[in-house]
């Protein structure tokens, strides 16, 4: 290394101070890079995954009220709500699995 041993004070010691800065420098920016993704990706989390989660539960609580419905229309032959009941928890389940499908 014959240029370092020529090189004056000054340059010598801005050369060491030097390497630690630019690797300060990478880590910040891998850093702030790293965060950007991380907040990118806790949207997309926010935004498509948790409503995906939200209508699959309101899928789940359709298909319950229809199977509830429907097993009262069985049990009483006679009774009209419960036949609406089965009709309008269906029509909300088709709802929520069009909705769904569509994501």
């Amino acid at each position: 290394m014959g240029w370092y041993d020529n090189a004056g004070i000054r340059s010598k010691i801005l050369l060491i101070a030097l390497i630690p800065i630019l690797g300060l420098a990478a880590l910040l920016y891998f850093g702030v890079s790293g965060n950007r993704q991380l907040s990118e990706d806790f949207e997309h989390f926010v935004d498509v995954e948790q409503e995906e989660s939200i209508l699959l539960y309101q899928l789940h609580t359709s298909a319950l009220q229809a199977g509830h419905a429907l097993r009262n229309a069985i049990l009483d032959s006679t009774d009209q709500i419960a036949y609406d009941q089965t009709l309008a928890s269906m029509d909300e389940f088709e709802a929520t699995l069009k909705k769904l499908r569509s994501m």
